[in-house]
């Protein structure tokens, strides 16, 4: 095997699938692929897939920052020539998003990395089972044949105006710059192509009222998000709901929460926090959240009162 940069004093090195590995960290899956569940070489213990994902990032990020740095690049001039943000370089640097597929061949040649980089940048994109950022939900999201949304602060961003979008990530804390704003924006409408795609996914929105109400942007922009709900549920393959301020106590409490099928069958949850999304995979946790969410849905208003009350909110306005 070659040698390759150091990552935290541990020579990384590339196994014969291309994966870079660190030398006390190796996870013999099918093909090589370090994930689920890895092992440790000394002790050959079980490691938490969903932790080694989290660190075959955090490796890239530091591959990326070392080989930046030893081509005397700052992340600024790394996002130029990639085409994206300095914002996102510096996220990607620290593991806590991968790099998009099509930045995977840019950065490879830019960093003089001779594969590693755009072999790494692959092989996270290609597992699945534990997809810890929401770039990878979005690639899921797209491919369900069925999807059951629960939103308790906003507008679901598959229901969301343009302008609305805007208003809520505008809202981030650090602020974004105004390219990032607008590509991110750009990336959340492209999402609803799943609303009209054929064939049609079967899809199920429960909103809370108090997330209807709350006014994002202007009342002009509110009102045609509002209205913007109440033209995608009425599509054929769309069901929208609220759950009403009066429901004292519901099971859906504890917080939003999405379970989507896959194309291939899987069956997945999806929940979305301030540090980020964590996914279930484990067939009894997506049960269990398929559960409340067939509760949920039963403790909401009926879809013909949730498009009244919705339409009585927008004219409020």
């Amino acid at each position: 095997m070659d040698t390759y940069p150091r990552v935290n004093g541990e020579p990384v090195r590339r196994c014969t699938s291309g994966w870079p590995v660190c030398t006390t960290l190796y996870a013999p899956t099918a093909g090589g692929a370090p994930f689920g569940p890895a092992w440790t070489r000394e002790a050959h213990a079980p490691v938490d897939s969903k932790a080694a994902k989290n660190l075959a990032a955090e490796m890239l990020g530091e591959q990326l920052r070392s080989l930046r740095e030893g081509k005397g690049l700052t992340p600024q001039e790394v996002a130029t020539r990639v085409r994206n943000s300095d914002h996102s370089v510096v996220s990607w640097e620290r593991g806590r998003r991968i790099p998009p597929l099509d930045a995977a061949e840019l950065l490879d040649e830019l960093l003089d990395a001779r594969g590693l980089v755009a072999t790494g940048i692959r092989k996270l994109h290609g597992c699945p089972r534990f997809p810890e950022l929401f770039g990878e939900y979005a690639e899921q999201e797209a491919q369900a044949v069925s999807l059951c949304s629960y939103n308790t602060m906003a507008i679901p961003g598959l229901l969301q105006t343009e302008d609305y979008a805007r208003a809520v990530i505008n809202a981030y804390v650090p602020p974004r710059d105004d390219d990032e704003v607008e590509r991110l924006v750009r990336k959340r409408i492209e999402r609803q192509v799943l609303l009209t795609r054929r064939p049609q996914p079967v899809i199920s929105f429960v909103i809370e009222e108090s997330a209807l109400r709350r006014r994002v942007g202007d009342a002009s922009v509110m009102r045609d998000a509002l209205k913007r709900v109440v033209e995608c549920a009425g599509m054929r393959n769309v069901s929208v709901q609220v759950m009403p301020d009066e429901v004292d106590d519901h099971c859906g409490l504890d917080g939003p929460m999405i379970t989507l099928r896959t194309e291939d069958g899987r069956d997945l949850g999806y929940i979305e926090g301030q540090a980020g999304g964590a996914w279930a995979a484990d067939p009894e946790q997506v049960a269990i959240l398929a559960q409340r969410h067939g509760i949920i849905r039963t403790q909401a208003l009926r879809v013909g009162k949730s498009i009244a009350l919705i339409e009585q909110i927008a004219g409020e306005l």
